[in-house]
C-alpha cells in the first residue's frame, strides 16, 4: 500500500476492526466512542479529518523509532501503511508503528505515542511493565490488547512514549504463558469486539445514543426538515409526545438551563478570583490545590482541586 487512502481502505475492508478502533467502541478514548467507529464503515461523511496533532505525531513516529532502537541497541522496522491481520479472524487487524523478528510474523510490536497534551504527560508513569489495572491512559491498554490479540507471533507490545519535554518512557506488555493474564484479558477483548461488529456492523443497528459528534450529525442527517413543509410554521405536521419523547424534551431544557446557570456561576467565581487575585500568579489551597492565572490579557484560570484526593 502507497497513500493513506489505500491504507484506510484495508483497514476498514470487511468492517475490519482495528487497534485505535478498540478503545472507541469500549468507550475510553477521549476521541471518540462506537459512533465513531459504526460511522467509519457506514457513513463515512459524518467523520471529521484528523486533528493536525495527530497529523503531527505521525511524521514524528519515525524519529521516535529511530531514536529508542539506537538508545536500547534494538533492530526496529519502521512500518507506514503496513496492515497485519489474524490468520483466521480475518476482520481483527492492526496496523504496526515498528516491530523486532521477522516481518512476516514480528515477535514483538513498538506502539509509538507523541504526546502533545499537558494534561496526559504528567499523569504516565515511569517506564517499566504496563500494569492494566492502573494504567492511566486505559485506553492505550485496550490498544495493546488488541495488537496481541491481531497477531499470535506477538511476544509482547511495548508503547513508546514520546513526552513534551522529548524524554522516551516505555511500558510493556508481555503476552505471558498460557492462562496469564493477559491472555485472559486478549480473549474477553476480542470477544467482545466480535459481539459489537456483529451487531452493528453486520448487523443494521445503529449504536445507543449518546452525547458524540457523530451521533448528534447523525441524528441531523437522518431527520432532515421535509422540503414540503410550509413556510408558515402554524401549517406544518403536529402530533402529540409519545411518553419517552416527552421526557428527553424535558431532560433537554433541564440540561440547558443547568447548563446555562453552570456558566453564569463560572463566571461570576472567575470575577471574584481575578478581582482579588491582584499581581499574584498562583494561590495555595487549603486542599492542597492550588490557582494559576495566565499572563494573557484575557486571564485564564487553571485550577487544581485536591479535595478528593
Amino acid at each position: 500500500m502507497t497513500t493513506d487512502q489505500d491504507w484506510l481502505k484495508a483497514r476498514r475492508h470487511g468492517y475490519g476492526i482495528g487497534a485505535s478502533d478498540a478503545p472507541s467502541i469500549l468507550g475510553v478514548s477521549r476521541y471518540g466512542g462506537p459512533w465513531r467507529v459504526w460511522a467509519a464503515h457506514k457513513a463515512p461523511h459524518l467523520i471529521k479529518p484528523v486533528s493536525q496533532a495527530a497529523h503531527d505525531g505521525k511524521h514524528l513516529e519515525p524519529a521516535v523509532v529511530a531514536m529508542y532502537a539506537q538508545r536500547h541497541g534494538l533492530d526496529l522496522l519502521h512500518h507506514q501503511h503496513t496492515v497485519y491481520q489474524h490468520p483466521r479472524i480475518s476482520w481483527l487487524r492492526m496496523s504496526p508503528d515498528a516491530t523486532e523478528g521477522p516481518p512476516e510474523a514480528p515477535t514483538g510490536h513498538y506502539e509509538i505515542k507523541v504526546v502533545f497534551s499537558a494534561a496526559v504527560a504528567p499523569s504516565l508513569p515511569e517506564s517499566g511493565a504496563m500494569d492494566m489495572a492502573s494504567f492511566p491512559v486505559q485506553a492505550w491498554v485496550v490498544q495493546c490488547l488488541h495488537q496481541l490479540a491481531a497477531v499470535p507471533t506477538l511476544e509482547h507490545v511495548t508503547l513508546v512514549a514520546m513526552l513534551p519535554w522529548f524524554e522516551l518512557r516505555s511500558y510493556r506488555l508481555e503476552r505471558g504463558a498460557p492462562g496469564s493474564e493477559v491472555r485472559q484479558a486478549v480473549a474477553r477483548l476480542a470477544t467482545r469486539l466480535r459481539d459489537w461488529r456483529e451487531r452493528y456492523l453486520v448487523g443494521d443497528e445503529v449504536p445507543p445514543i449518546d452525547d458524540s459528534d457523530e451521533c448528534s450529525r447523525h441524528a441531523d442527517w437522518a431527520n432532515p426538515a421535509p422540503p414540503d413543509w410550509a413556510k408558515t410554521a402554524a401549517k406544518r405536521p403536529s402530533r402529540d409526545a409519545t411518553p419517552e419523547e416527552a421526557a428527553a424534551a424535558y431532560r433537554y431544557v433541564e440540561a440547558k438551563r443547568a447548563e446555562a446557570e453552570a456558566s453564569s456561576a463560572a463566571k461570576v467565581a472567575r470575577n471574584t478570583l481575578l478581582d482579588g487575585i491582584g499581581d499574584m500568579y498562583r494561590l495555595g489551597l487549603p486542599c492542597g490545590g492550588s490557582v494559576k492565572v495566565s499572563a494573557h490579557q484575557a486571564r485564564r484560570l487553571t485550577v487544581q482541586d485536591k479535595r478528593d484526593e
